[in-house]
């Protein structure tokens, strides 16, 4: 355990990604940017007198937010297609911070409240979020906290000692209360508890020599059961640059201690490393060459990886990466997917996407609109599913092999003074060996979002989610109805220090459900205001 630890820490030269995106997308960009690893904050300044404005939510993330099913595991952020938030309402600006509050149809309260205090090369932030939601059916009633800080420094781009690095310190601890109101014991509860404290050293700065490092910690808990789950992470990545060559490393550490009955640990732990090489062959042709190569509880993978991209023209690119790769997530991973899962024999899951791979095309016209498609592919066995528990209202987990195919495409429209649009869709063919459909994996999932300001002051969105073609078991002989949540968001700027906001969700008072029997909120909306610090 110490000796990887230490060759992590001493790898700290890795990099899993071939191109540089920056914050504008999550797939590389037409430019073809020298190989550089993500990231979304920029090198500061020296001195931060006052924080720039920056977007912040006004509503509230348990506001009748779909949370998708888990066939929703990232293949790869290379193939993932620009999603931007186009949603003027969730885009008030903030100094010093915030303090929202709402009250709504089922949502009574809602709070959100952020301070951000300004030092010498950095920023620090406090906050804190809370909610009542209260019961739309029996028992449906639903509640949460979470408090969080964090510290973001910056050294001096002209320092002696590592010029322009970031450092970020962060750590939050939250509750989620509700019931399993369509068991047999509708009035059973679950606190589900949750907290973390990262920090990450990172330098872009240093044109020929790149390096990321992440220590993480999470922890899960359930307050009236015998589960408790910690895991720790550690990454390191880096890139060296030549002239004609670019060198990558990467190493990932993942450690999982469970706890599901009283005095019983499990867990496992799994290391992946992955060096790449990276060539610019012309200059609209890039490719990054290389192996993964992991190791968990006696679980041995090796396979190659490449990535390429070749810029056709000013305004269209083409990308393709082959990127199989081993799995590795703990209970609670599952159980933020679904609330419901019954965690009592669960340890980690390992599975392999034993083939995998994407190819995509992006093309753009200015800034007034971008259209990005392509093709999904992976195969993996002992892939984990949601079931039926044998206690009726609560989910299991099973495994099964499957293989995914699942082309999408995406549209980005800036409309001027007509608004923003944006749109996905994506056929997803999630099947078993017996030409079965996953449960809970949607065939199509369609979403949009078009944004419209009417003066200086007033803002005002539309959007819509749209699931169809799930099934609840296996055998596919259960057939959940299509999934359509559309809603309305606006936002008054009063002046200065005040904003008015009001939110709409299931307009079409629609009975949604995201898992079997357990229907989503019905028609709601909220009403709110935002003192600006």
């Amino acid at each position: 355990m110490r000796k990887i630890i230490l060759f992590i820490i001493v790898l700290s030269i890795s990099s899993l990604k071939i191109f540089a995106q920056d914050d504008k997308s999550k797939v590389p960009g037409v430019e073809l940017p020298d190989f550089v690893i993500t990231g979304k904050d920029v090198i500061a300044v020296k001195k931060s007198d006052k924080i720039k404005p920056e977007f912040v939510t006004t509503i509230s993330e348990n506001f009748i937010k779909p949370s998708y099913s888990p066939e929703e595991l990232e293949i790869s952020e290379f193939s993932l297609p620009i999603k931007k938030d186009l949603s003027f309402l969730d885009s008030t600006f903030f100094y010093n911070g915030y303090i929202s509050a709402g009250l709504g149809r089922y949502s009574f309260p809602f709070v959100d409240a952020l301070y951000a205090k300004p030092i010498e090369n950095g920023i620090v932030r406090l906050k804190f979020s809370g909610f009542n939601n209260r019961e739309y059916v029996d028992n449906s009633d639903r509640y949460g906290l979470k408090v969080g800080a964090d510290l973001l420094y910056w050294t001096n781009i002209d320092s002696r000692f590592l010029p322009g690095t970031q450092l970020h310190a962060s750590g939050e601890y939250g509750t989620d209360g509700y019931k399993f109101f369509m068991s047999d014991n509708p009035t059973e509860k679950r606190s589900l508890n949750s907290g973390s404290i990262n920090f990450n050293i990172k330098n872009e700065f240093n044109p020929n020599f790149l390096f990321d490092f992440t220590i993480d910690d999470k922890i899960t808990s359930i307050q009236q059961e015998p589960f408790n789950e910690n895991n720790l992470n550690l990454k390191a990545q880096s890139l060296l640059k030549f002239s004609f060559l670019n060198i990558g490393l990467a190493a990932d550490y993942r450690n999982h201690s469970i706890k599901n009955y009283p005095d019983v640990k499990t867990g496992n732990d799994i290391f992946i490393f992955r060096p790449t090489a990276g060539f610019q062959f012309t200059k609209v042709a890039k490719g990054s060459f290389g192996a993964t190569i992991s190791n968990s509880g006696g679980n041995k993978f090796f396979n190659p990886y490449a990535s390429v991209a070749v810029k056709l023209s000013d305004a269209l690119t083409l990308f393709g990466e082959y990127n199989a790769t081993p799995e590795f997530f703990g209970p609670s991973h599952y159980l933020k997917q679904n609330i419901y899962l019954d965690v009592d024999s669960l340890s980690s899951v390992y599975f392999e996407k034993g083939v995998q791979y994407s190819v995509s095309v992006k093309y753009e016209f200015s800034r007034y609109y971008q259209i990005d498609g392509g093709l999904k592919f992976f195969s993996a066995k002992d892939y984990p599913y949601f079931v039926d528990s044998y206690q009726k209202g609560k989910f299991a987990l099973a495994k099964t092999d499957v293989t995914n195919i699942s082309p999408y495409v995406n549209f980005l429209f800036y409309l001027g003074p007509y608004g923003e649009f944006y749109s996905s869709a994506e056929v997803n063919m999630l099947q078993n060996d017996s030409d079965d459909f996953i449960p809970y994996s949607p065939k199509l999932k369609l979403n949009a979002i078009y944004s419209y300001k009417f003066s200086e002051s007033f803002i005002g969105s539309a959007r819509a989610d749209y699931l169809s073609g799930r099934y609840s078991d296996i055998q596919n002989k259960i057939k959940l109805d299509d999934y359509f949540n559309l809603g309305i968001d606006l936002n008054y700027i009063f002046n200065e220090q005040f904003d008015f906001f009001a939110s709409f969700r299931n307009l079409l008072n629609q009975k949604n459900y995201l898992w079997y029997n357990y229907q989503e909120v019905p028609l709601n909306f909220l009403f709110g205001v935002k003192y600006k610090l």
